[in-house]
């Protein structure tokens, strides 16, 4: 049960950026980063205290509460912001194959930096990922225009992604998964709200309820990859292997292909089928190294 749960997990956050691909077009990345953290925070918030009563289990150090609050910073504030400006330029599609690239460079910082060294299969692995994500990010005739600053959004999404969940794992080994969550989107609602205080930008916030398609594109991508997505990866961590549900969980990329499809009509070439297979064939063989 789960590994189904993570892989159910990657299908949903596959789902989500459809749909926040949606907003994108018609809302800010800040704008739709922090509607979308405040959502996750309430939801998660209420689980936690219902599952756990707010408990933390553990006292942490100052050291820890300073890489994990950080990793909200580095990783749900300015990764997610690239998320949402790669999916304005890239689509979810090429955002989602992009991101494949993520769990490679979470290994390599984790190695350089906590000293989790890498066997001969995990440098296969990155490699082997690498090559396929190289065969979708090429220009494609009748690609979108702009196409280089989003694969330059999609480079920053990469590096700030990896180093905030290095971050986190640094921070927040000794807690659960649920009070790490909330505690990052805490940290990630409060600076966003700072920051568009600051930027006299708050009224922006009423944008995306001013269009039926849009406030419902946002809700559904809220609840389904940031609640039920984070909710049945933390199931599957505690019900199966951590190794198989992040293989699982990694096939985020190859899910969004059919969903492009069917719900955008957005026909993948045969090089991008090809070149998220490899891609998934990588993070599988980094996952089990």
């Amino acid at each position: 049960m789960g590994e189904l749960a993570a892989l159910v997990a990657a299908m949903l956050w596959a789902y989500a950026s459809i749909e926040f691909a949606r907003v994108a077009t018609r809302c800010s990345a800040l704008v739709i980063n922090l509607l979308k953290c405040t959502g996750g925070l309430i939801c998660l918030t209420l689980l936690w205290w219902v599952l756990d009563d707010f408990e933390l289990g553990v006292e942490l150090s100052d050291r820890e509460w300073f890489y994990l609050l950080l990793s909200a910073v580095v990783g749900l504030i300015l990764g997610d912001t690239f998320f949402f400006l790669a999916l304005r330029d890239l689509g979810a599609r090429m955002t989602l194959l992009v991101s494949a690239l993520i769990p490679p460079v979470t290994a390599v910082i984790s190695a350089r930096w906590i000293g989790e060294g890498l066997v001969l299969q995990e440098w296969l692995g990155l490699l082997v990922t690498g090559a396929g994500v190289c065969l979708v990010v090429g220009k494609r005739e009748g690609e979108r225009s702009h196409h280089l600053r989003g694969l330059l959004y999609g480079v920053l999404l990469v590096g700030t992604t990896a180093l905030g969940n290095v971050m986190t794992k640094v921070g927040g080994e000794r807690l659960d998964g649920l009070p790490i969550a909330v505690l990052r989107l805490s940290v990630a609602v409060f600076v966003l709200a700072l920051a568009m205080t600051f930027l006299r930008r708050l009224p922006e916030l009423a944008l995306p309820w001013r269009e039926p398609r849009v406030d419902g594109a946002l809700i559904r991508g809220t609840f389904t990859g940031t609640v039920l997505g984070i909710w049945l990866l933390m199931y599957a961590f505690t019900a199966s292997n951590v190794a198989v549900a992040t293989a699982m969980a990694g096939t985020s990329p190859v899910w969004v292909l059919p969903l492009a499809f069917f719900i955008e009509s957005d026909r993948p070439s045969a090089r991008a089928v090809t070149g998220a297979l490899v891609a998934m064939a990588g993070l599988a063989v980094l996952a089990f190294a």
